[in-house]
C-alpha cells in the first residue's frame, strides 16, 4: 500500500510562544469511497478547526459538543492538564474526489494574531490502481503468490483457471500480500492462470492482473554414446519454462539400476551383438514420463545415439 502525500504547513508567528499545535491524519492513505480521519493535540485554551480556510468548528473545555466542519464530522475527546484532543472524520460521507486539495487546519485561538500557533495539512486524494500478482514454485508442491504496487485497495478477489477447462477451479476472497496454492498434484499437465483483481474502497472492481505457471511433467531428452563396450546417458532439459522441478530420475539397463541426475552422465556396460532392454522414469509432483523397451546394440569402435531416436521418441509434456 501507498501512504498518502500530506504537504504539512507549520504556522508560527511568534517564535517564543508556548501554545503548541500537533495535526496528524491518522488512516494510512486516503482514498475515494474510505473515510479520512484527523488528530488534532492543543496545549492552550482553545482547539480551532477550519475547513478551506471557511468553515468553523471550535472547542473549550466547557465547549464539547459534536460540530460539522464542511465533510468532516469534529469532536472534542479529551481535555487534560491544558492539553485539547479532538477528531475531525468523515465517518457519515466517505472520501470524494472533491476533496481533493482542499485543506484542513487546526489552530490555537478562535482569532488570527500574531501570537496564533496553527498547522494545516492539504488533502491529495488518491486513486486506484491495481495489484500485480506474480508466481513462483515452492517445495515441495505448492505455487506461491504474491502481489504489490498497487494503492487504495481494501481487498482482493483470487481465481484460479486450468488451461484444460472453460470456468475457475478456484475463488476466494484474499488480503494482505501474498498466498499459497497447493493444486491437485496429478489432476492435469498445462498451465494454471492466477487471476487477482483488486476491489476499491467502493466496493468496485479496480481492476485485474494475471500471472501463468507452467504446471507441467518433465521435459527431458536422453543421449548415449558408446564407446569401448560403454554405454554413456545424458540427459538434457528441453523446458523452455520454469515448471516443478525434478523429483525423481531412474534409469534401468537390463537388471541394473542407477538414479539419474539431471545434465550429468549415467554409464553402463554393454555387450556386442546383445539385446539390452531399459526403462527410464522421470517425474516430478506433476507427473512421470517414462519409456521401456530393447535394442540390439552392435559397435565397432564408437557410435553416439540419441536417445529420441532410439530409447526415448519423447519425454515431454
Amino acid at each position: 500500500m501507498s501512504f498518502t502525500a500530506l504537504f504539512v504547513i507549520d504556522i508560527v508567528l511568534l517564535a517564543f510562544t508556548s501554545a503548541s499545535v500537533d495535526l496528524t491524519f491518522v488512516s494510512q492513505e486516503i482514498c475515494i469511497g474510505s473515510y479520512a480521519l484527523f488528530q488534532c493535540n492543543v496545549t492552550g485554551d482553545e482547539l480551532i478547526w477550519t475547513y478551506n480556510g471557511s468553515s468553523v468548528a471550535g472547542y473549550t473545555a466547557s465547549i464539547n459538543n459534536s460540530q460539522i466542519l464542511g465533510p468532516y464530522n469534529t469532536e472534542l475527546v479529551s481535555s487534560n492538564n491544558g492539553v485539547l484532543l479532538s477528531f475531525a472524520n468523515t465517518t457519515t460521507n466517505p472520501v470524494t474526489s472533491s476533496l481533493n486539495d482542499t485543506t484542513i487546519e487546526c489552530r490555537d485561538s478562535s482569532s488570527v494574531t500574531p501570537t496564533t500557533v496553527s498547522k494545516s495539512l492539504t488533502l491529495d486524494v488518491k486513486k486506484s490502481v491495481p495489484a500485480i500478482i506474480t508466481a513462483q514454485f515452492v517445495s515441495p508442491n505448492a505455487i506461491m503468490l504474491t502481489w504489490s504496487g498497487d494503492t487504495c485497495i481494501q481487498s482482493y478477489r483470487f481465481s484460479v483457471y486450468a488451461t484444460v477447462f472453460d470456468v475457475s477451479v478456484f475463488t476466494d476472497m484474499v488480503s494482505g500480500t501474498q498466498d499459497i496454492y497447493t493444486p491437485d498434484q496429478r489432476s492435469f499437465s498445462g498451465d494454471y492462470i492466477f487471476e487477482l483483481t483488486s476491489i476499491d474502497y467502493t466496493g468496485n472492481d479496480a481492476g485485474s492482473t494475471n500471472a501463468t505457471f507452467p504446471w507441467k511433467r518433465p521435459n527431458y531428452s536422453v543421449a548415449v554414446d558408446i564407446n569401448n563396450r560403454i554405454a554413456n546417458f545424458a540427459f538434457e532439459n528441453n523446458a523452455d519454462d520454469e515448471r516443478p522441478p525434478i523429483t525423481d530420475c531412474s534409469i534401468t539397463f537390463d537388471d541394473v539400476s542407477k538414479l539419474c541426475v539431471m545434465d550429468n552422465n549415467i554409464v553402463f556396460n554393454i555387450t556386442s551383438g546383445v539385446e539390452h532392454t531399459y526403462s527410464i522414469n522421470i517425474s516430478n509432483v506433476v507427473g512421470t514420463v517414462n519409456r521401456n523397451g530393447s535394442k540390439m546394440i552392435y559397435f565397432i569402435m564408437h557410435s553416439s545415439i540419441w536417445l529420441s531416436n532410439w530409447l526415448l521418441s519423447h519425454l515431454y509434456q
